[in-house]
């Protein structure tokens, strides 16, 4: 059977309607036609344009692009999606994607050639913000994870690799279970889920695991990101490796409430845990003692056999004390050969 022809009115309405311009042309270049939106696209009228070269389209630099246009037009070819540039009246130069097809007389010789022009600005400007985030995905020093609206890994970038030791394969459909460290207090991790449940949004140094086993801090920042019609959200998750601060911090911590010889708790951490004792023994009614305690000749043990042992006998007195009184108690040193024993009543 054959088709029947489409009526030219409805190709007309196609031509005008249409959101691509669509400009047909002689093979030598001179522009025989140009619909509503080549004249919104381009800025000229098509009284203006229409007997004019095609080549006031084209940036100068490009202008050679027609010739190899017009011989595959001339050999039957049709060249399609093509991204090139093009020229506005205002001299404004824009990405467009281009597909260029022979028109044949009823003979089938080609005469002409119709042109569709797609205005790829905004795509193009959308692939450049794509490339930007990939790139700040990739080479970001901070671990990135894209969770699904589960908690399950949908994407890591290569900093995840290298503070975890984990690769994307082995991790996704995985949920953050996989880092749960022995060190980490579930009172912060509940805290945390309360929070990005009422907010979206939760951070926090929290303890989590390698795939080596070995223990890291990280402080992390967790947002959920909801999709657009109703679609389930995402979790993304940022954190860095803050190990390093953190020990340092528990050092500093340790050197201000810790005897260095001894390592028993020092004069600063005995008044806190006296003053937190006396509070306690006076809302519960219970005693509290005290007591000093220094070592007699000890001088004679530094001058007869030097401080080095001297301050090994500091630390075995320390060490033999603190084994022979509960957890609940405290031996602290305080100076030289001095030591303090905050003992609390027994209920």
């Amino acid at each position: 059977m054959i088709p029947a022809r489409v009526p030219l009115q409805f190709l007309i309405s196609l031509i005008e309607g249409s959101d691509d311009a669509i400009v047909s042309k002689t093979l030598d270049g001179i522009i025989t036609s140009w619909n509503p939106a080549a004249e919104k696209m381009f800025g000229y009228p098509a009284g203006e344009i229409i007997g004019q070269s095609v080549q006031k389209l084209f940036p100068e630099h490009l202008r050679g692009e027609e010739e190899h246009i017009i011989a595959q037009i001339a050999a039957g070819k049709r060249v399609e999606h093509f991204e090139t540039l093009r020229l506005r009246k205002d001299g404004s130069i824009f990405p467009a994607s281009i597909t260029v097809s022979p028109i044949r007389d009823e003979s089938g010789k080609i005469i002409a050639a119709s042109k569709i022009v797609r205005d790829i600005t905004h795509r193009r400007a959308l692939e450049d913000q794509m490339r930007l985030s990939e790139t700040v995905f990739n080479f970001a020093t901070e671990a990135i994870i894209v969770a699904d609206a589960d908690g399950r890994f949908i994407h890591v970038n290569k900093a995840f690799t290298q503070i975890t030791g984990y690769d994307l394969q082995e991790v996704i459909g995985q949920t953050p279970a996989i880092f749960r460290s022995s060190r980490q207090s579930p009172e912060i991790q509940l805290k945390m889920l309360a929070d990005l449940k009422e907010t979206g949004h939760c951070q926090g140094e929290v303890w989590s695991r390698k795939k080596t086993g070995e223990a890291f801090a990280a402080l992390i920042n967790i947002s959920r990101v909801q999709e657009r019609n109703d679609l389930p959200g995402r979790y993304i998750a940022i954190f860095a490796d803050i190990t390093g601060i953190r020990e340092q911090q528990e050092l500093m911590e340790r050197m201000a409430h810790f005897d260095s010889l001894t390592s028993l708790p020092n004069r600063l951490l005995l008044a806190e845990r006296l003053e937190r004792s006396l509070r306690k023994a006076e809302k519960e009614g219970s005693e509290v003692a005290v007591a000093y305690l220094d070592l007699d000749g000890f001088k004679d043990i530094n001058d007869r056999y030097g401080h080095s042992v001297g301050d090994e006998v500091l630390a075995t007195v320390g060490r033999r004390m603190a084994c022979a009184l509960p957890e609940s108690d405290t031996v602290a040193r305080v100076g030289g050969d001095e030591f303090i024993l905050l003992i609390e009543s027994r209920g």
